[in-house]
């Protein structure tokens, strides 16, 4: 690396002016060049026929550092030389100290100015030869510089002595501390023989003739002159020298280049410099300083990322996890972007390096300033039922952190195959939620018979209860629900239950049917007034397949109901219902409080007339008896002689009453009761008219009877 350095040289020729130049300048860079080279004064003072100068070029890449020398040479009095070096703004901050620079000038021979025709350049190895550089420097000379210009940074520093070089090292340390963006915006002069003022403000720092202090004093509105400093700001400062130069630079170089380059920001990064290094190191002290001295998000973003960022410097007192800690639960962070903090991703990764635990993790939540965790770390999070398990079995106040993995579990088959109370604080938590599909859920508890079922219940009723009752009614065969919650669907939710009914009655399958036969009386079933389509359908289904049904009880349900008439097609429940009932009447299999469901109806006491040669064909057969004659345990003839009189009195379709005759012995009985009364004559025939007609189909013994014998004739 080498940096190239422009120089100037003015002095008199006709007036003070541009005498040569190793770079092509604009003229308003040499108009100021020109006017700050000149003398600072009307007149010269024993102890400053020489002094330094520096300031930035308004508008321009050049910082100029000049030296100028009163010119006694010439006859003219008043006369100066000013050999000036431009130093690229760029290239201001790659010098370590600036001191090297004053090696560069050289006191013009009249006549002879060729020199300054060429740049100078500063080789690497000069560079670093400069760091080594020592000036011999007085500490409490240094110390007045540093407190007038950063404890005053407002002020402009008036430094009273007897000559120009007095402060001259101490000046060009103080310079070479100040990082990149201050020291290009820095202004001095060691001669100011009257006020210095650069780019229409003072110079920062003016050294002037103490015996012309008083006078210029009045020039000065805004000043200040660092004497007699106490001894805490001298402490203070002292501070500083204890870390090496190399380490304060290489902070103040690499954090001061997104901070404004004036005097009142270095004393706020030399303190944030000092509490990082200190033996009582506080992360919350040192953020306190920050959110003081930075408290918009877009001052000093780079000092506060890589301080609260990833890969901290703090990193050599502080843990990643104790700085992310920090970060979660201090109370204020607004003076922070947050985002370029990315406090989520750390987390992870942490997580992932199993430097902190998922129960670290949920302290640091509940302890967490809003908004500083995002949901978006527990949606990434691997975590299974056994973790979630242990976190939550004793407090279940922070569940709702890990959202994502309780969907995915909930919706797991595995998740529900038993009945914990951790399961049911999961459903005390779910509850609150309104995209759950509670379908699922309970679709899954259904299958795996979970006693759960009883739970969800409790919160949701209407759901659980409906797909109880659709899942019951589309499963298959074998499946069924738990005993205990199809008792629980019946008597427990009854209101449910019946709303059910009432909006699916005609598509209620056998299970379903099953379980009113199971858990209601036979009144409400009957209330119910289920369609004979719909009671037919479970009948023969339940024949088969009798899902803890009494099919003795259900038969006698069938046939009771149907015997009411409350419904259309009631003769069909007869005809389905008929045979089974009578064959457990003849087999004693129908107790009597399945007995009294049926409602019995006989006719009157029978005629008297003869028909014996009627009953002759019915060689097991006897005479029927009269109504008082007829024993109430004999089931069988209350059977056949109520549903004749049902089947009269509500005009049934006799080609119903025939199918409902199913064998030989039924019809015979049916027939016998039929010819002894005056209406059952007529109501046969009624029938042997419209089998002949073929209107009625009957079985071939029921043929055979009616084509053998004339009816017509009793």
């Amino acid at each position: 690396m080498k940096i190239a350095i422009g120089q100037t040289l003015h002095g008199y020729l006709n007036g003070h002016q541009l005498l040569s130049s190793s770079v092509n300048l604009n003229s308003e860079e040499k108009k100021i060049l020109l006017f700050q080279s000149d003398l600072t004064g009307s007149n010269i003072l024993d102890g400053f026929k020489t002094y330094l100068t520096g300031y930035p070029i308004k508008n321009s890449k050049y910082y100029a550092f000049a030296r100028t020398w009163y010119a006694n040479e010439m006859s003219r009095p008043g006369c100066v030389w000013t050999h000036t070096l431009l130093i690229e703004i760029s290239d201001l901050g790659k010098i370590p100290e600036l001191s090297i620079l004053n090696n560069f000038f050289i006191r013009p021979v009249l006549g002879l100015y060729e020199t300054y025709e060429k740049n100078i350049f500063l080789t690497e190895i000069e560079l670093k030869k400069s760091f080594l550089f020592d000036l011999n420097i007085e500490t409490n000379k240094k110390r007045q510089l540093q407190i007038g210009l950063f404890d005053f940074p407002q002020k402009a520093i008036v430094l009273p002595a007897e000559n120009s070089d007095k402060f001259e090292n101490e000046l060009l340390s103080v310079w070479s501390d100040q990082w990149p963006r201050l020291r290009r915006n820095f202004s001095f002069c060691t001669g100011s023989l009257s006020l210095k003022k650069i780019n229409s403000e003072d110079a920062d720092i003016q050294v002037v003739p103490s015996s012309r202090i008083n006078i210029l004093l009045r020039q000065f509105p805004n000043y200040f002159i660092p004497e007699n400093i106490d001894e805490i700001s001298m402490e203070k400062w002292g501070k500083i020298d204890k870390y090496p130069k190399i380490k304060l630079r290489n902070f103040l170089w690499t954090y001061g280049s997104d901070i404004l380059g004036n005097r009142a920001n270095y004393l706020p990064l030399l303190a944030i410099f000092e509490e990082i290094n200190s033996d009582n190191f506080s992360i919350k002290e040192l953020s306190r300083k920050i959110e003081e001295f930075y408290p918009l998000v877009n001052q000093a973003k780079y000092l506060k990322t890589k301080i609260f960022g990833r890969d901290s410097i703090l990193q050599n007192s502080l843990s990643e996890k104790e700085i992310l800690k920090f970060l979660i639960t201090a109370d204020n962070l607004d003076f922070t972007d947050q985002i370029e903090l990315s406090i989520d991703n750390r987390i992870t990764d942490l997580l992932k390096n199993n430097a902190i635990e998922v129960a670290d993790l949920i302290v640091l939540w509940n302890n967490a300033q809003p908004n500083r965790i995002s949901n978006e770390v527990w949606n990434k999070l691997d975590i299974s039922e056994n973790q979630l398990y242990n976190l939550f079995k004793n407090d279940t106040t922070s569940l709702n952190i890990f959202n994502t993995q309780i969907l995915s579990l909930i919706y797991s088959i595995n998740f529900w195959k038993k009945h914990t109370e951790f399961q049911e604080k999961i459903i005390d938590f779910l509850v609150a939620k309104e995209d759950i599909q509670w379908e699922k859920i309970i679709l899954i508890l259904l299958e795996e018979k979970s006693t759960l079922i009883f739970y969800i219940a409790k919160y949701r009723p209407y759901w659980t209860v409906y797909l109880s009752l659709e899942w019951l009614n589309d499963s298959k065969p074998e499946e069924y629900l738990m005993k205990e919650w199809s008792k629980g669907i019946v008597v427990d939710y009854r209101l449910v239950f019946y709303d059910w009914l009432n909006k699916n009655r005609t598509k209620v399958g056998s299970k379903v049917f099953a379980l009113i036969l199971l858990y209601e009386t036979p009144q409400r079933l009957f209330n119910l007034n289920m369609s004979a389509e719909i009671w037919i359908s479970s009948y023969n289904t339940m024949k088969e397949h009798n899902h803890g049904v009494n099919m003795i009880y259900f038969s006698a349900c069938t046939l009771a109901f149907g015997f009411q008439n409350k419904i259309g097609a009631s003769s069909k429940l007869v005809k389905e219902s008929f045979h089974d009932v009578f064959s457990y009447a003849a087999s004693s299999k129908i107790l009597d409080d399945i007995w009294y469901l049926i409602p019995q109806e006989t006719d009157g006491d029978q005629e008297e007339f003869k028909i014996y040669n009627f009953f002759n064909l019915f060689s097991t057969q006897t005479l029927p008896k009269k109504n008082h004659e007829i024993e109430n345990w004999d089931y069988c003839e209350l059977l056949i002689r109520t549903m004749v009189n049902k089947f009269i009195r509500y005009d049934w379709s006799t080609q119903v009453f025939l199918d409902t005759q199913k064998n030989a012995l039924i019809f015979s009985r049916t027939m016998l009761y039929c010819i002894s009364i005056k209406k059952g004559r007529k109501f046969l025939i009624r029938i042997n008219s419209e089998i002949k007609s073929g209107r009625l189909t009957p079985l071939p013994f029921q043929k055979e009877i009616f084509d053998k014998y004339p009816i017509d004739n009793y």
